[in-house]
């Protein structure tokens, strides 16, 4: 790779408060959190004994799609601007309607993972709670609830890793297969680590920061209950400074995504040559 990870992350913090961009970012960081509350709301009356944290997780997946679609339209905007063109969002739109769909082929198989994922659990409690052999299915069936834990976890990363390698190739795609995805992820396998860690980093501390903030909330005002409407209009309050905060993290995964790619593919070309 000819450019360096400090140049790269340079290039990448230069262009995090570009207006066009950053202010997309923040409406589609503002809907993701609309279509999380009401799925975590949701998940929440269905499934009353899953944890919040699992059922986070679940709302995360639900809503991954907004991220997805989002990430095509701002590699667009990315991709003209690397080109000395300017582009306007409704054009950036329009241009990328066909890999909006394709954004599906990245979130899809997460939602139907976890989806998966969690009718095991429920299958497990339910063998867990039936009379007389419920404490014998508790007991031999207790790893499940352990791998499904770490499964979630896997997916969330996983999540992000295909965010960052496979949307730069699906912004001007109007087919693709999951062998070109898988493609994506061919290279030196420390550098493409060091690459997803460097990106991951800001938005790991800006969401510590998130999450944090509303921790220390709930001991200052009193949250509603997760089962009632209030709890759904409190969250969607919250969502606009959250939203604020991640913005500039998110906005600098997907500029180093970027980068990252188009170093790749220089480097890809100069072997050929």
């Amino acid at each position: 790779m000819r450019q360096s990870f400090d140049e790269l992350s340079q290039n990448a913090f230069k262009n995090i408060f570009n207006k066009q961009r950053f202010c997309f970012i923040f409406c589609s960081l503002c809907c993701f959190g609309f279509v999380f509350a009401l799925f975590l709301k949701l998940c929440s009356r269905l499934a009353p004994e899953i944890s919040l944290s699992t059922l986070g997780l679940g709302a995360f997946f639900c809503a991954f799609s907004v991220i997805c679609a989002s990430a095509i339209i701002v590699q667009f905007l990315l991709h003209k601007e690397s080109q000395g063109e300017t582009s306007k969002l409704c054009c950036a739109i329009k241009n990328t309607w066909s890999s909006l769909w394709l954004s599906l082929l990245v979130s899809m198989p997460f939602f139907i993972a976890m989806v998966a994922v969690v009718t095991v659990v429920m299958l497990s409690s339910f063998l867990g709670s039936l009379p007389w052999v419920g404490k014998l299915f508790h007991t031999v069936l207790i790893f499940i609830p352990y791998l499904s834990a770490t499964a979630l976890i896997l997916l969330f990363l996983g999540s992000f890793s295909c965010l960052f390698f496979c949307i730069p190739v699906l912004h001007n795609q109007e087919s693709i297969d999951y062998r070109k995805l898988l493609e994506c992820f061919r290279g030196n396998i420390l550098r493409q680590f060091i690459g997803v860690v460097i990106a991951l980093v800001p938005l790991a501390l800006c969401s510590w920061l998130a999450l944090d903030s509303f921790y220390l909330m709930t001991h200052l005002v009193e949250i509603a209950d997760i089962h009632t409407w209030s709890f759904l209009a409190q969250m969607f309050v919250l969502i606009v400074p959250i939203a604020l905060i991640l913005t500039p993290a998110v906005s600098f995964f997907f500029n180093f995504s970027f980068s990252f790619y188009l170093a790749k593919q220089e480097e890809e070309k100069a072997l050929v040559k």
